[in-house]
């Protein structure tokens, strides 16, 4: 499911960033490089690594998105005859699609809600339930994401800005039974699994790169001299004025305080 053709607009008709656009933004790209660099060092051309992994990534996701949604019917053979994919790449895409089966079998998970898209009216910011959804697992209602590639820090904030998302529309129904976030392997299709039960700061990281987000940006005069900008009309902060230039620095190192020990910063989009 695609987000809104219009965007994500707050009840008045005022537009609003996505979750994906509110963690764009602030993206590290450091991981990207390092990934291009150990493919060049291992002799093979980044470009059509990434084309690969990328377009069995783009495969699996839709497999695993028509199954939840109820739209596949069991007939793998056309989609991904549809796709286009190369051999190699068609077998991949299967083997990742038949791992998260068996997962799916082990733990009788059951999907609640997904393909919806929501606003947050109390933190201005929508996000599109599209590869993840309400589930409930073991009776518990639980949030669950698939991805291709590795675990990042940004899944766990995508996951705690949806499920905030998420208990706002539907607070008589809190996820109380964590996180679930299932990615595939780019290159063997090897399944990896990893559960957490509370995301807070994630969440908490998360409203703060929103705020970031939501600062205007204004062109500094050629001769910037710190003084406090004359902006009668503005009902936005906007970053270049000198009152804000501290708090959002504030603001920036504290997100950047917040931290996962055990997980990198995203290498790929």
């Amino acid at each position: 499911m695609a987000r809104p053709a219009g965007g994500y607009k707050l009840a008045s008709g005022e537009r609003c960033p996505g979750v994906t656009t509110v963690l764009g933004r602030w993206k590290e790209a450091g991981g990207l490089m390092y990934w291009a660099w150990d493919q060049g060092r291992n002799g093979l051309d980044f470009r059509e690594t990434r084309d690969k992994a990328a377009e069995a990534g783009s495969l699996t996701h839709a497999l695993v998105e028509l199954h939840i949604t109820g739209k596949l019917n069991g007939d793998i053979a056309s989609v991904i005859a549809e796709s286009k994919a190369t051999k190699e790449v068609g077998e991949r895409a299967v083997m990742a699609y038949e791992n998260y089966l068996a997962w799916e079998r082990t733990t009788r998970l059951k999907v609640i809600r997904t393909e919806m898209s929501l606003v947050s009216e109390r933190h201005r910011f929508g996000g599109t339930f599209d590869g993840v959804a309400v589930v409930e697992i073991d009776g518990l209602r639980s949030l669950a994401d698939w991805k291709t590639g590795g675990i990042y820090t940004e899944a766990l904030i995508q996951c705690a800005a949806y499920k905030g998302l998420y208990e706002e529309h539907f607070p008589l129904e809190p996820i109380d039974g964590g996180f679930h976030i299932v990615s595939f392997s780019r290159e063997s299709g090897d399944f990896t699994h990893k559960y957490f039960s509370n995301l807070d700061e994630a969440w908490q990281q998360f409203l703060l790169l929103l705020v970031l987000s939501l600062v205007r940006p204004i062109e500094l005069p050629t001769a910037w001299d710190h003084q406090e900008a004359s902006q009668p009309n503005c009902d936005t902060p906007r970053l270049g004025c000198a009152s804000w230039l501290p708090l959002c620095r504030q603001w920036f190192s504290l997100v950047m305080d917040i931290e996962f020990a055990a997980l990198p910063s995203q290498p790929s989009g």
